[in-house]
């Protein structure tokens, strides 16, 4: 009898100490986080004679690459990301980089194995595309801004290093605004000598992601 009570309590003891390792082992990032994604995005903002007024609704391809470092036993995170939006149609391409230090609020749940992030942004966008769809004329254009993301998301564990995430996110960028720009194939021949290197540029893309994380 003491022998099968013997053998109950280490099998219950290895169990318990299978769980209490796996639970340990598939906690998310609670100092530093690394993550890699892909998405798909949709331009939603009023710009005037850009890629997205030439081709409404088109959806965009976007990679991101993220850095956190998690203060407050992972609740809140302070990094940096990168994002690449970039589509082409109808021989017109657009491309759009950005970059920012950014701020994460997580409330983790489930024994850390998952957590509900909101992630804000502030940095440097740069718009750049290329029309020649509706002109012999290529036009480009190449511009600069402030812009701002949010990012809202849903993270989980695989393993002790590895994670996912998936996230909507959401970039803008509306300064420098100049409501006399006018595209090359718009302009007179007096306006062709103007140096014009400004749109309205209302830049708002809503996006669909998915990222692998590594971390501990």
């Amino acid at each position: 009898m003491m022998k099968k009570y013997f053998i109950f309590i280490t099998l219950f003891s290895c169990f318990f100490h299978i769980s209490y390792a796996q639970e340990e082992a598939d906690k998310l990032p609670l100092k530093d986080a690394v993550s890699v994604g892909v998405g798909i995005s949709f331009p939603m903002g009023g710009s005037d004679n850009d890629f997205t007024d030439m081709h409404k609704g088109a959806p965009c391809f976007s990679t991101d690459v993220n850095y956190r470092h998690y203060f407050c036993e992972g609740a809140l995170g302070v990094g940096a990301t990168y994002l690449f939006n970039g589509t082409s149609r109808d021989n017109d391409l657009l491309r759009i980089n950005y970059i920012a230090p950014t701020l994460t609020l997580r409330a983790l749940s489930d024994n850390d194995n998952g957590a509900f992030y909101l992630t804000v942004g502030g940095g440097y966008l740069h718009y750049a595309d290329r029309i020649r769809s509706v002109s012999r004329i290529c036009h480009t254009f190449n511009k600069g801004y402030f812009g701002m993301s949010f990012s809202l998301g849903y993270e989980w564990t695989w393993t002790k290093t590895l994670s996912s995430l998936v996230h909507i996110d959401f970039l803008t960028s509306r300064w420098s605004d100049n409501e006399n720009y006018k595209p090359k194939w718009q302009r007179d021949e007096y306006e062709k000598k103007e140096f014009q290197t400004v749109f309205k540029p209302k830049l708002m893309f809503l996006s669909l992601g998915f990222d692998i994380q590594f971390g501990k």
